[in-house]
């Protein structure tokens, strides 16, 4: 899947949250306290869930100077060659807490905020927004990028990879070679 795809679900999941959330604030009997820790909790299983559904697609550049390992040596590769790779992302579950307990600390703070005698209601909608982005950038930074490379093969190698030395560079394995890559979101 794609982010680009999966943003209409994260769009109906938060506006079934927020429905939940009116709701139950016009449910008596139901303490704010309550209200604030679903949403939060609901809300940062939403954005975890549309973060991870993201698709991860590269192009590598096999540099010269690595070594390629042969049936029978290594070698070393003499020109560049490219690769590409697709695989996915996850977090670590303290980190979905993390991001679930920023938005719950960012709710409280606004509720307690907006009990205050004439604060501006633009005021605490542009702290939301603010601290909002905040905690899911924070949240998308964290997350792991694994991926599956495939190398087309013929990138010019010089070495042993044969039982006999070649004369001259040779290229690298004919066929496609595999491998796996990991990394970070900038």
């Amino acid at each position: 899947m794609a982010l680009t795809t999966d943003v209409i679900p994260l769009i109906q999941d938060l506006k079934s949250i927020f429905m939940k959330v009116y709701e139950s604030g016009i449910s008596e009997g139901v303490s704010s306290d309550k209200i604030i820790k679903d949403m939060s909790m609901e809300m940062g299983d939403a954005i975890h869930t549309y973060m991870k559904s993201a698709s991860v697609i590269t192009t590598d550049i096999i540099n010269p100077g690595q070594n390629a390992a042969g049936p029978f040596g290594v070698g070393s590769y003499v020109s560049p060659g490219t690769a590409s790779g697709t695989g996915n992302i996850s977090f670590k579950p303290q980190d979905v807490m993390t991001l679930k307990n920023d938005i719950l600390k960012l709710f409280m703070n606004v509720r307690d905020q907006g009990i205050i005698a004439g604060v501006n209601s633009d005021t605490i909608i542009a702290r939301i927004a603010s601290e909002m982005k905040t905690a899911i950038h924070g949240f998308a930074l964290k997350a792991e990028v694994q991926t599956n490379i495939i190398l087309p093969g013929g990138v010019p190698v010089i070495g042993y990879l044969t039982t006999t030395p070649p004369p001259v560079p040779l290229p690298s394995v004919s066929g496609p070679g595999k491998g796996t890559g990991t990394g970070v979101l900038l």
